[in-house]
């Protein structure tokens, strides 16, 4: 009898393993596409588990589902008006993907407004990550800052539209909008947060290693 037990338990254990296995090589073989919804780009994905898949692509459709309802409100306004969005697949690797969404809308003055949003996912569970999963402590926070304001003070000294201002003073918090790059991460600031209108979507990439210097692992 205790023999039979001990070998369902193997059973059972195997199987177990064989789906985290089938998870895990899913994740590892995602491809993705840009499809169009009422000409706003959007993000897909397949080869993953299915599940997460559904949820996913449901989650990154939404955006171009809205963008096109804030276009059609736009166009009713005024036809020269718009609301635009692209899709951009930055990171896919190592079970997790950055897909960006820029978004460009013109509602009359001088230019149009526009800016950048990252979605970043676990492509095992589907569960979204956020800058703090990756700054958990004091000393990395202080690393990430130090290298932005090292970036962001070199393009000033070039003669980059930073403000001077803002390139110790900025805000990182779990909103923060960043990508993964192969070696680390990759930080966004929108027009005017710490730059003029014509420096664009201001990406700084900083090296895991920097962000983890000093700290023990």
């Amino acid at each position: 009898m205790k023999k039979k037990w001990i070998c369902i338990i193997i059973v059972l254990l195997f199987i177990g393993l064989s789906a985290d296995l089938q998870k895990v090589e899913a994740a590892s073989s995602v491809t993705t596409k840009i499809l169009t919804y009422k000409g706003q780009e959007y993000v897909q994905l397949s080869g993953a588990d299915q599940t997460v898949t559904n949820k996913l692509n449901k989650s990154l459709k939404r955006r171009a589902v809205n963008a096109a309802i804030s276009n059609s409100e736009l166009k009713r306004e005024n036809k020269s008006y718009y609301y635009r969005l692209k899709a951009n697949t930055k990171y896919n690797d190592n079970k997790k993907i950055s897909v960006m969404y820029t978004e460009t809308m013109y509602s009359g003055g001088a230019h149009e407004l526009y800016g950048a949003t990252v979605y970043n996912y676990d492509l095992q569970t589907g569960k979204p990550f956020v800058l703090m999963d990756y700054i958990r402590t004091q000393a990395q926070r202080i690393n990430l800052k130090n290298a932005i304001s090292n970036q962001l003070q070199a393009r000033y000294d070039a003669g980059a539209g930073i403000f001077e201002d803002n390139i110790y003073n900025f805000s990182l918090n779990s909103s923060t909008p960043f990508y993964f790059y192969q070696n680390g991460i990759a930080i966004l600031f929108n027009p005017y947060e710490v730059a003029a209108f014509s420096e664009g979507v201001v990406i700084v990439k900083v090296p895991f290693d920097e962000i983890n210097k000093g700290i023990d692992s």
